[in-house]
């Protein structure tokens, strides 16, 4: 029952995240960096991430937003 949502998309379920994982930005070759993670609160967390590559502008910095329940990610925001 997890979801990820990820450029205005929603995946939810084992498969269609599985799907997600395999095909999201799979048509470019890119480098990702951890730049730091906060805590919200019990459980919420937000790793900013820098990207570099062949997607179309090249560099992006993005935040990762986890809810975690029982240590299990429930759901990711991607953006």
């Amino acid at each position: 029952d997890a979801v990820v949502t990820d450029q205005g998309e929603t995946f939810r379920g084992t498969d269609a995240i599985d799907h997600f994982l395999r095909e999201a930005g799979s048509e470019y070759t890119y480098t990702t960096e951890e730049r730091g993670a906060e805590q919200v609160d019990d459980a919420h967390w937000v790793v900013a991430i820098h990207l570099e590559g062949n997607f179309p502008g090249g560099v992006a910095d993005i935040g990762y937003r986890f809810t975690l329940v029982d240590d299990l990610i429930t759901e990711l925001s991607i953006g």
